[in-house]
């Protein structure tokens, strides 16, 4: 639980992506969507998917994307599984898994090296409302504080002698339940407490505000946005205009 709990935790490391404007990773992550959904050929994306991991390298949050892949590979292997049945093709059935994968790691770009506090200054340069801004930023910040609070009641509830995985379907379900109704309790006090935080600090959604930190684009974030683009705009050009998916599936036939 405590290795879930990290993986949505911000680490405050001193990295690359660290210091580049969340403004313009969201670009970034638009751009690289884009040819995700365009080709569909596995070496093609196997192209892509290599770019986005070298831009999760320049965040050092590699590791820490592969752990979250671990606790999603029951999910992408029932969906490999079904997609064989229904295909019958084992690469057809592993490129949507892999266009997922693909999706998430860009998703990491983000998540995984943007603060918090930058991320509600990121929505409200985009001109989004104050209600929805903060909610998304408080949604993300009390992930890990949720995690924490399962991890701890399940804690206390086995040792009052409360047993997991003992009975059928109907009575494990039910053992759950002198766990959701303190996670639930709790989950409501913690509602009520920011509300009262939110009003003593007078935040009004409609009045003006003003910000102690203002997003600007620097000389680093310009020349991040440029090298991007190119590199993904004339990787695309070329994979677009010759068939290099043909090509390397001529000279490393996969036939499954």
């Amino acid at each position: 639980m405590f290795r879930l709990v990290d993986i949505f935790k911000y680490p405050a490391k001193d990295t690359y992506l660290s210091h580049i404007d969340p403004r313009a990773k969201i670009i970034i992550c638009i751009l690289y969507v884009i040819p995700v959904v365009l080709f569909s050929g596995i070496y093609e994306l196997m192209i892509i998917y290599s770019l986005v991991l070298v831009n999760l390298a320049l965040g050092k949050s590699v590791a820490r994307y592969l752990r979250s892949l671990i606790y999603l590979s029951p999910f992408l292997a029932l969906v490999a599984f079904l997609n064989y049945i229904t295909m019958g093709s084992l690469i057809d059935a592993l490129i949507p898994i892999l266009r997922l994968i693909i999706l998430i790691a860009i998703l990491d770009i983000f998540f995984f090296t943007t603060d918090p506090d930058n991320f509600i200054l990121t929505l409200e340069s985009l001109n989004l409302p104050l209600s929805i801004s903060l909610s998304f930023a408080l949604a993300l910040r009390f992930i890990p504080t949720m995690l924490t609070q399962i991890n701890e009641i399940v804690e206390a509830q086995i040792s009052r002698g409360l047993q997991l995985d003992r009975g059928n379907f109907l009575k494990r379900i039910r053992n759950y339940i002198p766990i959701i109704v303190p996670l639930v309790i709790l989950s409501i006090k913690r509602s009520i407490e920011v509300a009262e935080s939110l009003e003593v600090r007078g935040v009004h959604p409609n009045a003006p505000r003003t910000r102690y930190v203002e997003l600007r684009f620097t000389s680093r974030d310009y020349i991040y946005l440029v090298i991007n683009i190119a590199v993904v705009a004339s990787i695309s050009i070329a994979m677009y205009i010759y068939p290099i998916n043909q090509l390397l599936h001529n000279l490393l036939p996969i036939n499954f």
